[in-house]
């Protein structure tokens, strides 16, 4: 178990720095650019990585691996398009314990139940992946005075389109780590690279087609020039363009080894590994508290001691 834990944890650890680092160059650049860019590194690091780690997949863990990064691939997707509704704070929330709890159901199934004391501590680490996504302050005053008004308009205080999109982003999240640790151990994280290939055809064909097109034609040079600066480099200006090739050039690699120890823990323990993905946020909010100057609020204080407590639970357990 201690060796899963292992694996989980730098896979979480990597994959909160590439968020944190993301969301920096995104203020710089098209977000989903920096997305697409990050894919198209991974591709040719993780394939670096397998054959440094070594393995023999089987067909079926090619497949496996290509469903695995269409599930995270439009998981983004869904996320990204929950933040831009009025719920933004609810996406979060019901996107990481969504993708936290169907890996544990799914382990249950294909695994067998672990101990009690490593069950335990997954739904505390649930609980604690929960509090730290929610929104750093909460208007108590605000909502009691709006109560009446909340009674009478529902989704004044509850969106429910922002709740369908958090729901949609977990089960995609959750569908990629499963379908990940279904590959056969002799497999290695081969089965990472076709998912970082579909991943970023998925992206590539959200950013192409995902909006209202212009007026000219496709074979026209003004919209191969569009194109070039929208897909290539999706820069307000060329100013950052060095920095952000190089920083999502290291993104990428950070990304593929994160993904890669992902894939070596789910092999092992499918329950702990689908937790340990969803810490990755906890992580991204650290980063931001220590090098963005991001304040926390009580509650994800509170989230971040019953995570240190449930990874204590797991690995004794």
């Amino acid at each position: 178990m201690i060796v899963t834990v292992l694996l989980a944890l730098s896979g979480s650890l990597l994959c909160g720095l590439v968020h944190h680092v993301g969301t920096e160059i995104g203020r710089k650049s098209r977000l989903m650019t920096v997305v697409l860019w990050v894919h198209l590194f991974a591709v040719g690091s993780i394939i670096g990585l397998a054959v440094l780690v070594g393995g023999e997949p089987t067909m079926s863990d090619l497949l496996l691996g290509a469903a695995s990064g269409l599930g995270g691939s439009m998981g983004v997707i869904q996320l990204y398009r929950g933040y831009t509704t009025k719920g933004a704070a609810i996406v979060g929330p019901v996107a990481v314990v969504t993708g936290a709890v169907i890996p544990v159901i799914a382990s249950a199934i294909f695994e067998g139940p672990p101990s009690a004391v490593v069950r335990y501590g997954i739904l505390v680490g649930v609980a604690a992946v929960w509090m730290i996504s929610l929104p750093g302050q909460i208007d108590l005053s605000r909502i009691r005075r709006r109560r009446g008004e909340d009674r009478a308009n529902p989704s004044n205080i509850w969106d429910w389109v922002a709740v369908r999109h958090g729901l949609a982003a977990g089960a995609l999240f959750a569908m990629q780590i499963t379908l990940l640790g279904m590959t056969s151990d002799d497999s290695g994280v081969w089965p990472v690279a076709p998912g970082r290939v579909v991943a970023a055809a998925t992206v590539a064909f959200v950013i192409l087609f995902g909006h209202p097109r212009p007026a000219w034609r496709w074979w026209t040079v003004r919209r191969a020039g569009m194109v070039l600066k929208v897909v290539l480099l999706g820069l307000h200006t060329t100013k950052w363009m060095k920095s952000i090739v190089v920083g999502t050039a290291l993104m990428g690699l950070a990304w593929s080894a994160g993904v890669g120890f992902f894939t070596l823990a789910a092999q092992r323990s499918l329950a702990v590994t689908g937790l340990f993905y969803q810490m990755a946020y906890g992580f991204t909010l650290l980063f931001q508290v220590l090098f963005a100057g991001e304040r926390t609020s009580r509650i994800q204080v509170a989230g971040f001691g019953l995570a240190a407590a449930s990874l204590t639970m797991i690995i004794f357990g």
